[in-house]
């Protein structure tokens, strides 16, 4: 149908602005030190988040 071939002809603005690539983030091997924090600080969160989920699920059961 024609709406199909207009639809074919402009790309969604999702496939525009996924064409345009993020800036990379520095790689641990140029920066250890950050890149280890930034590793930490993840563990950190997550380890967080599941002693606050563990001590939920205590008080339901």
């Amino acid at each position: 149908s024609l709406s199909h071939v207009g639809t074919e002809q402009t790309p969604p603005p999702r496939k525009t602005y996924l064409t345009v690539p993020p800036a990379p983030p520095p790689s641990p091997a140029e920066d250890p030190i950050k890149g280890l924090s930034k590793i930490w600080e993840a563990g950190t969160l997550v380890n967080s988040d599941l002693s606050s989920w563990k001590a939920r699920v205590s008080k339901f059961h």
